[in-house]
């Protein structure tokens, strides 16, 4: 906890690791990433926040949206989220996602496969 203005807060990992225990495991994963993204996040911090709680509702959506094979992935929209989604159910590798190329960024890439997704809402 730390103060702001005068008014107890959370920091950013102790604030996710609170939503493991309220939002579904996509959700989650969407807020970390946004949060690695925009504000410099570090998983590893996240990982320290939750072994400090004693709680363990949330921890195995946590842990497995830690434990995902490249770390969080950044999503610009619901179409790219849900379409993520439907990668992994199909079980299919994970793209590299939002890859500046040749001056534009393709929404999901494998590279080995020589393939590009691009998902329009």
């Amino acid at each position: 906890m730390t103060r702001r203005r005068g008014l107890a807060v959370t920091g950013l990992a102790r604030t996710i690791v609170d939503l493991a225990a309220v939002l579904d495991a996509a959700t989650l994963e969407r807020c970390l990433a946004e949060a690695v993204a925009l504000h410099r996040l570090r998983p590893d911090a996240v990982r320290a926040a939750a072994a400090r709680r004693s709680s363990t509702r949330g921890r195995a959506t946590l842990r497995a949206v830690l434990d995902a094979a490249h770390g969080p992935r950044r999503s610009r929209s619901e179409a790219e989220t849900a379409f993520l989604a439907l990668v992994r159910r199909a079980g299919l590798p994970d793209p590299r996602t939002d890859v500046p190329l040749r001056g534009w960024t393709v929404d999901a890439l494998w590279p080995a496969e020589r393939l590009i997704v691009e998902v329009d809402g």
